[in-house]
């Protein structure tokens, strides 16, 4: 998908780095995604189809495998209680210009109890991410960038954007909407954007949904 900036369709920002949500009694959209689910980045069949870790793996899994990759009988209890093969369900639909992202299709969401807290996952072909959090009626939006071809820090600016949410849905503790979301590399003065959808349940105060991948910072 091919982001196109268009300053005069943005609404204006209500703080430095935070945007007012648009609450609607409905979002229109293809939300279809949210019937999809996906295994967690490490997770793949081998050639006798059976799931295994590959990357990023406990060692001792590896113990418990031949050498030509397959999980003997008498060893896949042991395995498969070490092996998160969990389903992850599809929440968000996402798209950006930074550089270093190809797409996801989750959101990690942790509720603090006054806030709720979004992060895209993180995984070996994504290494940008993006930070929602909602407060009352407003989203505080942060963007971040931890490149595996420089170790340099680069800083992003958020400059303006819109959040739709779908406030009936809302009420019934799902979140659905839209968003876009310009950034501005400080160095460099370049604008980056974020677009996406979501469709997904709201945890509870104090828990947590999480999603497939690595933890990209704090």
């Amino acid at each position: 998908m091919w982001l196109v900036l268009i300053p005069g369709l943005l609404e204006a920002q209500t703080g430095a780095d935070k945007v007012s949500i648009q609450w609607k009694d409905s979002v229109p959209g293809d939300y279809s995604f949210s019937r999809e689910w996906s295994y967690n980045v490490n997770v793949f069949r081998n050639q006798k189809g059976q799931l295994v870790c590959d990357g990023f793996c406990d060692p001792q899994l590896e113990k418990l495998r031949t050498k030509d990759g397959i999980i003997p009988v008498k060893n896949r209890k042991a395995y498969y209680a070490a092996f998160d093969t969990s389903h992850f369900q599809c929440n968000a639909v996402i798209s950006s210009t930074m550089p270093e992202f190809i797409g996801s299709r989750f959101f990690a969401i942790r509720n603090t109890g006054d806030t709720f807290f979004l992060k895209t996952h993180g995984d070996p072909a994504n290494h940008s991410w993006l930070e929602l959090t909602l407060m009352g009626d407003s989203v505080k939006c942060n963007t971040r960038l931890l490149s595996i071809s420089s170790d340099k820090n680069r800083h992003y600016e958020f400059l303006r954007g819109t959040v739709e949410l779908d406030k009936n849905q809302y009420a019934r503790r799902q979140l659905r909407g839209k968003f876009y979301l310009v950034f501005r590399e400080s160095e460099s003065g370049k604008h980056m954007a974020w677009e996406g959808r979501m469709d997904g349940k709201l945890p509870e105060k104090g828990k947590s949904i999480p999603a497939p991948g690595f933890n990209l910072g704090q």
